[in-house]
């Protein structure tokens, strides 16, 4: 289900500190995605991302386990 639904996304957002602070890995991934006809988008403040989702995650175990 995962790659059916890759394959029909014309998009892949790239995020995380490696991303945001490798110029040398973002042309590299730019280059790999349209290689496989897809638009690379690099979300300024990327690096905050996978820590956001986190701590959404941790606020949202938290709160469940208080009912």
């Amino acid at each position: 289900e995962m790659t059916e639904k890759f394959q029909k996304t014309p998009n892949i957002v790239y995020v995380g500190s490696l991303v945001s602070s490798s110029l040398k890995l973002r042309e590299h991934l730019e280059k790999y995605s349209g290689l496989i006809g897809k638009s690379a988008y690099f979300p300024e403040k990327g690096e905050f991302a996978l820590a956001l989702g986190a701590h959404l995650i941790g606020l949202e175990e938290y709160f469940e386990g208080t009912k």
